[in-house]
């Protein structure tokens, strides 16, 4: 995972299997000034990986690790 390097904004990449929800989290980065929305091509690239799921279980885990299996990952799980 790249370093936040201070006074740039954070780069975050949304995964939300809900489109309403998705449209919902990259409406509030949008309108946040320290917040920059990176593709899903670079998520590689995010200093967060905000991940949206109707239910945290063990499949969770697995999804985590399959979207960024770097180490030092920083992900939110709402």
């Amino acid at each position: 995972m790249p370093q936040h390097v201070l006074g740039e904004p954070l780069r975050v990449a949304i995964h939300a299997p809900a489109p309403l929800v998705r449209a919902g989290l990259a409406g509030f980065v949008a309108m946040e000034p320290r917040l920059r929305e990176v593709p899903q091509d670079r998520i590689r690239e995010a200093d967060a990986i905000v991940v949206a799921v109707d239910v945290a279980d063990a499949a969770v885990l697995d999804l985590l690790h399959s979207l960024c299996d770097k180490p030092g990952a920083r992900f939110v799980v709402g």
